[in-house]
């Protein structure tokens, strides 16, 4: 039995060839492993499906390292990195040099690795795929088995190795896949190993050289999702026998390196040096650069622009990309559901225009739909509605709809119970003059125009500062809101119903009404759920849902102590979790409260959410402005600070006043912390300028990895 030994330097020659062209000289001798030079060929037989341009400029083409070049061969540049197994062993060859623009190049084995050992001339099986470092489980080491390689088309990728522009090696250019064994030849002393790749990745190009609103300096990440909701970054395996691919691993939230997207997030983060965060500025070239899945998109894709200050820009593309395509030579199958439909990895071009025509403050549509909604950080505004209030009654100097822009997406609603046909929104006694109808009417209104968007609305029969609701107000009142909320549910704007399992994709374009108050009269349901609420208390109790009976999987815990009053209300909380009613007499002490909350929703692995409220009514000649300019730059900084969920956290002055300066960017930023998984870098909010209006060092910076390391993170499960 004769061994051929590929040795510890091949050179590809990756020139156009068939394999009609070869010489098999299956009685040549046996290479020495020092041999230094070895030939390996490869022709690249299939080639990406050019769709039609859209708001494009001219040229489709990929003209990139390790792209496919006009005449359908492979580009490779130094530092690329392939992997070739004989169904046994996988070794990885790094590129030492190139020449021939890049269609010839020089690869060396990695470590002290002699190279591949064929046992059986007759019965050689190697195969290859780049880039290496797509071949990938949870501690980074690849995974063949046979003919079947394990990979990973990441949801976080760098702008910067997309593109080609990094400089220790680490570059993506293209994902390639050997689709039959390799045919081996020798001649002359030296052994000869031919592959024939294809595409396995589809690539996406987001021009944004009309973006000019945007300082080149200023992008902090793009994002592609897929409208229809499937799966186009994931763990998956292909055979390159039977040229199948599917997704593997988790279909869930566990965060882990085989979760699934439909998101993909490519980052412009550079490095951090001395707490000071740097980002790749937007090349001359002016595009971002997608790989995914080879997915058929029957709704088209939406784009969203992140900027290093927290703004978003989105535009909708609703053309179907994809063709099914089914020749001999190429086929690509999956019996995997999360797939729509697989289809010849295929290149296409967007052309993003101008910003003043985006989509603006479409913060979600940046997150996976396979995440739980009670994992999410979300920014609240405590009576919400107090913009047009009198002084005493004013919490808040936005309007709802201007809230919404900012990126606020949970509304602490008050309607008036003294008032139940008109449902007057009010602070106590002080009245708004906005009903909650008009309320709801600015949420579906914002939906409807952000339809990645999900919104909290919390309602609470309002009693007067004097005097009490009668039983006879309250049925009209359950009667009037319960008509409005359903009516908002049969217009498809709202959540019909709340459970423990709800996922984000259920969540989208919805409001999510949960009621702090028993339902009584004609009605009830409660179209969404109810969370049994005790006034100035921290505690956790039970979610109840539709029917008002307990939901005992899912729990919610609150924090909404305003002032020093112990009322005659029992805590009657779940036992084993902290409780407290009344007893915050300063504004330090309501920060260790909001602090003690975000600690719990920072650490808790438990499947519940988790409400806190900033907003603090005691003190002795005490403003509701001048309590937030206390507390809210202490809690910003806080929740900088942690790496997990911090719940919803209800704020007054949301904007940038008293203090709420940031307070919703910097909550936004937290939820890309752990949403993309393996190369997950996080946002983090630190070393603003210390002139800003609230004095206090806190502003949007860049990312560090998931878990400080140096490494692929892999977070973990934890609520």
């Amino acid at each position: 039995m004769k061994k051929y030994i590929l040795g510890s330097l091949a050179v590809l020659a990756l020139a156009a060839c068939s394999n009609d062209e070869l010489i098999t000289d299956t009685d040549v001798k046996e290479p020495v492993v020092e041999q230094d030079v070895n030939t390996v060929e490869s022709t690249i037989v299939g080639e990406y499906e050019q769709l039609g341009e859209e708001d494009m400029d001219n040229g489709n083409i990929i003209e990139t390292r390790a792209g496919v070049g006009a005449g359908n061969e492979a580009l490779w540049s130094n530092g690329d990195e392939l992997s070739i197994t004989n169904g046994t062993l996988m070794y990885n060859y790094n590129v030492t040099s190139t020449s021939n623009d890049g269609k010839n190049a020089v690869f060396k084995v990695e470590g002290d690795h002699k190279a591949h050992v064929s046992e059986d001339a007759n019965n050689d099986a190697f195969y290859a795929m780049y880039p290496r470092r797509a071949i990938t489980e949870a501690n980074g080491a690849g995974k063949w088995n046979g003919a079947t390689v394990t990979g990973q088309i990441f949801a976080q990728q760098s702008y910067v190795e997309n593109m080609g522009k990094a400089t220790n090696g680490n570059n993506f250019g293209g994902y390639y896949i050997s689709t039959k064994k390799a045919t081996v030849r020798t001649a002359n002393g030296e052994t000869n190993l031919d592959f024939e790749f294809t595409p396995l990745a589809s690539v996406i190009d987001v021009d944004l050289s009309a973006t000019t609103e945007i300082a080149a300096d200023n992008f902090a990440a793009v994002y592609i999702r897929d409208l229809s909701g499937g799966t186009i970054a994931a763990h998956f395996s292909y055979d390159c026998v039977y040229k199948t691919l599917t997704t593997t691993g988790d279909g869930g939230c566990n965060y882990n390196y085989s979760s699934r997207s439909d998101v993909i997030e490519v980052n412009f983060f550079k490095g951090e040096t001395d707490g000071v965060v740097s980002y790749e500025s937007l090349g001359d070239d002016k595009v971002v650069r997608f790989y995914l899945l080879p997915q058929l998109l029957n709704d088209g894709i939406e784009i969203t622009i992140r900027t290093k200050d927290g703004n978003y820009y989105t535009k909708k593309s609703s053309t179907s990309v994809g063709t099914a395509y089914g020749a001999e030579d190429f086929m690509i199958t999956t019996e995997d559901t999360n797939l729509k439909g697989i289809v010849k990895p295929f290149y296409k071009k967007y052309k993003f225009g101008s910003t003043t025509t985006a989509r603006t403050s479409s913060w979600m549509a940046c997150l996976p739909q396979n995440i739980f909604y009670r994992m999410l950080s979300i920014p609240g505004s405590h009576d919400a509605a107090t913009s047009s209030a009198s002084a005493l009654g004013k919490t808040q100097n936005k309007t709802i709809a201007e809230q919404l822009l900012l990126g606020v997406r949970a509304f602490d609603l008050r309607p008036s119970g003294k008032d139940p046909n008109n449902l007057e929104l009010m602070h106590a006694s002080i009245g708004t003059g906005v009903t909650l109808s008009a309320a709801i009417n600015d949420m579906k209104t914002y939906l409807a125009s952000h339809p990645s968007e999900c919104l909290f609305a919390f309602i609470h029969c309002e009693e007067p500062t004097i005097g009490s609701v009668s039983e006879s107000e309250k049925t009209t009142w359950s009667n009037n809101v319960y008509s409005l909320v359903k009516a908002a549910v049969d217009d498809g704007y709202a959540l019909e119903a709340l459970t423990s399992g709800i996922k984000f994709s259920h969540c989208r374009g919805k409001i999510i009404f949960i009621y702090r108050d028993d339902l009584t009269g004609d009605n009830k349901v409660y179209n969404a759920a109810k969370i049994p609420w005790n006034d100035n208390i921290a505690r956790t109790v039970y979610l109840q849902g539709t029917n008002g009976a307990n939901l005992t999987d899912f729990k919610v815990s609150y924090q909404d102590i305003y002032d020093d009053a112990a009322l005659g209300e029992s805590t009657a909380g779940l036992s084993g979790y902290f409780q407290q009613k009344g007893g915050v007499t300063s504004t330090t002490q309501k920060i260790d409260m909001v602090k003690k909350y975000i600690d719990f929703a920072d650490t808790s692995t438990e499947r519940m959410l988790i409400l806190n409220f900033a907003s603090y009514a005691g003190g002795i000649l005490s403003s509701a402005g001048g309590n937030a300019s206390s507390i809210m730059p202490t809690v910003n900084q806080y929740i900088v600070s942690k790496h997990e969920r911090v719940g919803i956290i209800f704020s007054d002055y949301v904007d940038v006043t008293y203090g709420g300066y940031n307070f919703t960017t910097i909550t936004m930023a937290n939820n890309f912390k752990h949403v993309f998984t393996k190369r997950s870098r996080v946002d983090v909010i630190k070393n603003y300028n210390s002139g800003t209006s609230n004095g206090i060092g806190v502003g949007v910076a860049g990312d560090e990895y998931a878990d400080d390391s140096e490494v692929f993170a892999k977070p973990l499960y934890r609520y």
